[in-house]
């Protein structure tokens, strides 16, 4: 894959103090037509709070450094033209081919990720923690006409995005992250950790490891669902982060489409057809994308995120070529090839994690599950939890922390809260880890690698096809005689020829169907005759004796064919 030409003209170091600007809140399931919008004036009181929201101390600004970051773009970055080539490619399946004019290589203004601070201030721009003063809030409805107010439930569906705007306004970060676990019931009393009793019972206060573990990442996680909408999350997560629709694993996961028709063996039309209406968190990011532009045309956007909203972030910077800054995120390469998020040529098809120049940083530590794409085990809290986690391959480079060597820590996903990565990791560590691709030619990064995909006629039904053929030959000869003779017959003869009748059957059986472990629950029967006759013209040269009729059958072997189209990849679709 050869580099396109190196941009004229790259922005120096500069140094900017990011300060909240707005808050944003997009619905997704139980309010998708929901956008509103809360401004922070300097003399607001604004909390940031920590993972247990009980320490509550003022927000301040956040110092970051930036440099120039090469990123390969489309030219028109429109909505409109995004919109639609995206559309095409999620039909088709894979990315559309797109001219190298179409793309462009700029060198832009990007955070200076080699930087511990500006590490350490996106981070915490990408916390999600802020809140003014409860009673002082002034939501701003940024869509007429839709009325939530009397549902108290309204800021626990949804997508978040804090606003960070420099002094000059010549550059706005969007901190994205999925709206905080709908499992407050289960947050811990203070004194949970030190003692066998609490207020949500003996499992938390448990001497088993995995128990205390499986209950705190319920609680901590950004990945799992916000209040009344566990089922829509699940369903969007396991179309997106899992090979098969979280089909094909374990019991505990949600299986969201019937598309597996055997072990390891994914209809790739099915799970395309089911993939076809455009993912809810996705959708609300590119909708407040265009909200934050709007208000700020001539800037320079950056985006961060954490966990969920970390992949929602990368995503979003892929499809308009932006820098972009992520912590603990899950990987992200399937789900851009899922979405059709167009890559420049030379891309090899649905490896996004290929791909080069894409501003894209991905932050984690060794000890993070979800991080490294491992969160899939039967005792995980991803699979209690009923989400099928299996993608492992980041788009852009990653930076990652050696934890568990460097500190002795254990694989847990307890680890993954973003406040545990600022205080015990970040800020820990003297510098910075470098950022390296997270596949190359040498060592590829594949999903789903043991997974065989294969297309079918666009129903969702797999159908096996046998047939049989039998031919018979029939010779009949009549002859009559309209004249006869004192010797015989004094008229010409009239013969007809040999008949060839053929017949065709097929028989296909289609599986309405599939069960767990690749048989088929309700097959259905189809018998198909088709009979052909075929006339054989031939001459008799002399005249027979009144009226002679031979008959003469001669079977065809029966051949058996079986009908399969099976096209095996390496990558998931």
């Amino acid at each position: 894959m050869s580099d396109p030409a190196a941009p004229s003209q790259s922005p120096g170091p500069a140094e900017h103090d990011f300060s909240l600007r707005h808050i944003f809140h997009h619905g997704t399931y139980l309010h998708p037509g929901l956008h509103r919008r809360l401004d922070v004036r300097p003399q607001d009181s604004v909390w940031m709070l920590d993972d247990h929201e009980t320490d509550k101390k003022p927000q301040i600004s956040f110092h970051v450094r930036s440099r120039g970051e090469p990123i390969q773009r489309l030219v028109d970055r429109s909505y409109e033209v995004v919109d639609a080539l995206m559309t095409s490619n999620r039909w088709s399946g894979y990315a559309t081919t797109t001219d190298s004019t179409a793309w462009t290589l700029d060198e832009v203004s990007a955070p200076n990720v080699t930087d511990k601070q500006t590490v350490l201030s996106l981070a915490n721009m990408a916390a999600n923690a802020y809140i003014k003063v409860p009673g002082t809030e002034d939501w701003e409805n940024m869509n007429d006409g839709f009325n939530v107010t009397n549902d108290f439930g309204w800021e626990n569906d949804g997508l978040r995005g804090h606003i960070f705007a420099d002094e000059g306004n010549k550059t706005v970060v969007i901190g994205l992250k999925g709206t905080t676990p709908g499992m407050r019931c289960l947050h811990p009393h203070p004194k949970a950790q030190s003692s066998k009793y609490s207020t949500i019972g003996l499992i938390y206060a448990s001497d088993i490891p995995w128990q205390r573990e499986i209950l705190t990442v319920l609680r901590k996680i950004a990945v799992f669902d916000g209040s009344g909408s566990t089922s829509k999350d699940k369903e969007n997560d396991n179309l997106f982060f899992s090979c098969c629709c979280g089909q094909g694993g374990h019991f505990l996961w949600r299986q969201v489409c019937d598309c597996s028709t055997a072990a390891y063996t994914c209809n790739s039309t099915c799970l395309l057809k089911t993939l076809h209406e455009k993912n809810r968190y996705y959708q609300a990011a590119l909708e407040l994308y265009g909200n934050v532009t709007e208000a700020y045309p001539n800037s320079t956007i950056w985006m961060s995120g954490h966990s969920l909203g970390g992949s929602v972030s990368s995503l979003l910077g892929l499809t308009y070529g932006l820098p972009v800054t992520t912590f603990e995120a899950v990987p992200e390469a399937l789900p851009a090839m899922r979405l059709g998020l167009p890559v420049p040529p030379g891309t090899p098809p649905g490896a996004h994690q290929a791909r080069k120049y894409t501003g894209a940083y991905h932050f984690g530590h060794t000890a993070d599950p979800i991080f490294v794409g491992s969160c899939n085990a039967i005792t995980s809290a991803c699979t209690i939890g009923g989400y099928a986690m299996e993608t492992q391959c980041h788009t852009g480079k990653v930076c990652i922390y050696d934890t568990v060597k460097d500190k002795s820590w254990r694989v847990s996903a307890t680890t993954h809260s973003v406040r545990s990565v600022i205080k015990d990791v970040i800020k820990v560590y003297d510098t910075v880890p470098e950022c390296v691709p997270d596949s190359t030619p040498e060592e590829p990064c594949v999903d789903c690698y043991n997974w065989k995909y294969f297309k079918s006629n666009g129903s969702t039904a797999t159908s096996s096809s046998s047939s049989s053929s039998s031919t018979s030959l029939s010779l009949t000869r009549t002859t009559t005689c309209h004249t006869p003779g004192w010797w015989g017959c004094l008229d010409e003869t009239t013969t007809s020829g040999p008949v060839r009748t053929e017949t065709f059957t097929t028989i296909t059986t289609t599986c309405l169907q599939w069960g767990w472990f690749g048989g088929c629950n309700k097959p259905v029967t189809t018998n198909t005759t088709i009979t052909t006759t075929i006339p054989i013209t031939s001459t008799v040269g002399t005249a027979d004796a009144l009226t002679v009729t031979t008959t003469s059958t001669m079977p065809r072997k029966v051949e058996h064919h079986k009908i399969a189209a099976v096209t095996a990849r390496k990558t998931g679709v």
